[in-house]
C-alpha cells in the first residue's frame, strides 16, 4: 500500500506535466482548460493498470525464477472496516506457514489484502477459498516469496 501511495506522487506529476504540455502545445485555450481534469482522470486510471503489470511481472518473473512450494494456511480472517466517510473497507488476512526450498528452514508469510465495498464478493471468495488449514501455492526465490494467486485481488496490491 505504501509503495502504491508514494508511487502515485511522481507517476501522477508525470502524467499532469505531460498533459498540460499537450494543452499548451495545440494553443486551444479550450484544449488548455480541459488538458488539467482530463489529466488526472487519465493518470488515476493509467495508475491501476501500471500497477497490474508490475504484479503481473513479478508473478511471471517468480514462476519462472523461483520455485513453486505448497503452503500451508495457518490463519485466513476477514473482517469489515467502517470509515468515517461512510464506505466500508474490506480486509482479509492471510498467513501461510511453509517450507524454504533452498534452506530447508520454516517460514511464515502473510499478507492483508484491502477491497473497495463495491469488491466485498471477491473478499469473501478469497477468504473462503483459503480457510486455515488449506494447502496455497507459493512461489519462492531467494529471500523473495509470494501466493501464487492467478488474480491480483486488489487494484492497489503490487505485493
Amino acid at each position: 500500500m505504501l509503495i502504491s501511495g508514494g508511487g502515485i506522487i511522481p507517476f501522477a506529476a508525470g502524467v499532469l506535466k505531460v498533459g498540460l504540455g499537450l494543452g499548451q502545445w495545440s494553443g486551444n485555450d479550450a484544449v488548455l482548460a480541459l488538458s488539467f481534469p482530463l489529466s488526472i482522470v487519465f493518470g488515476i486510471v493509467l495508475w491501476a493498470q501500471v500497477l497490474g503489470l508490475v504484479w503481473r511481472g513479478r508473478r511471471a518473473y517468480l514462476q519462472r525464477r523461483g520455485r513453486m512450494v505448497a503452503g500451508s494456511v495457518v490463519e485466513s480472517r476477514y473482517r469489515r472496516v467502517s470509515r468515517a466517510t461512510g464506505l466500508d473497507e474490506h480486509r482479509v488476512r492471510i498467513e501461510v506457514d511453509f517450507v524454504h526450498p533452498e534452506t530447508g528452514m520454516d517460514h511464515r508469510l502473510q499478507k492483508e489484502y484491502m477491497f473497495t465495498p463495491f469488491r466485498q464478493g471477491r473478499a469473501c471468495a478469497l477468504n473462503a477459498r483459503f480457510p486455515e488449514g488449506a494447502t496455497m501455492p507459493m512461489l519462492v526465490r531467494g529471500r523473495s516469496g509470494a501466493f501464487d494467486i492467478p488474480e491480483r485481488p486488489g487494484w492497489v496490491d503490487i505485493w
